[in-house]
């Protein structure tokens, strides 16, 4: 089986969500800040609004600066990387999506990208947790919530985001070469069980392949919730 090379990527959003709120009825968003992090070589990359005066990020990415990532992470792909994001095709990408304009841009890379909890989500009719998982294959944690984020970054805890955005990416790689060696997912229920899934061939899949699995049925949580704005934008 041929070894992937990923590029992890996370996001983190300026817009306060209430607990318990969807976001997806309170778009768009805002992008604070962006972590990037290459397997092979191992490099880090920090995204944010830059050119503030103050040498502070600004409050939110202009779109210009989120068109500038966009084509990072097209680069990466044809150098051969692939994408690896948890949630990123419901979530992170699909804001991406919005506060570039760069639609088709971004459908082309979630297509081809691995998404962990997509994968999961298919197999099971349940998403499951990026904490979840650390803390049954690794014992690594989580240093926030993505809740906590923007609430901070109204703060002005630039910094403390930052790190945070770059500490989820750097877990996520982790973890995600972790089940590749072994072969299986570990995860914690929330009654507190550890939970194993053997992935079929030791492989996540990409979007692209999920897509032809069957489709889970969860009224609670169904497929379009993770795949329709793949049609927003004229895509």
């Amino acid at each position: 089986m041929n070894k992937r090379n990923y590029l992890a990527f996370d996001i983190e959003i300026t817009k306060v969500i209430n607990a318990g709120a969807s976001w997806l009825g309170q778009r768009p968003l805002g992008i604070s800040c962006a972590a990037t992090m290459q397997q092979q070589p191992r490099e880090s990359h920090i995204w944010c609004g830059e050119g503030r005066p103050s040498g502070e990020p600004w409050e939110q990415m202009p779109q210009s600066q989120v068109c500038v990532m966009v084509q990072y992470l097209r680069e990466k792909v044809e150098e051969g990387y692939t994408l690896l994001a948890w949630n990123g095709l419901h979530f992170d990408l699909n804001i991406i999506a919005e506060e570039s304009g760069l639609w088709d841009e971004c459908h082309h890379l979630a297509m081809g990208m691995v998404d962990p909890m997509f994968h999961f989500y298919y197999v099971h009719g349940y998403p499951v947790g990026l904490q979840a998982v650390t803390n049954a294959m690794t014992g690594e944690s989580k240093t926030g919530t993505g809740a906590e984020a923007p609430i901070k970054w109204a703060m002005g805890l630039y910094q403390e985001v930052m790190e945070y955005c770059a500490h989820d990416v750097q877990i996520l790689l982790d973890v995600v070469l972790e089940m590749e060696d072994r072969g299986w997912m570990e995860w914690f229920s929330h009654s507190g069980q550890l939970r194993e899934w053997e992935i079929p061939g030791g492989r996540l899949l990409t979007v692209r392949e999920v897509m032809k699995l069957p489709a889970p049925v969860n009224p609670w949580c169904p497929v379009k919730d993770f795949t329709g704005w793949l049609l927003e934008g004229g895509t």
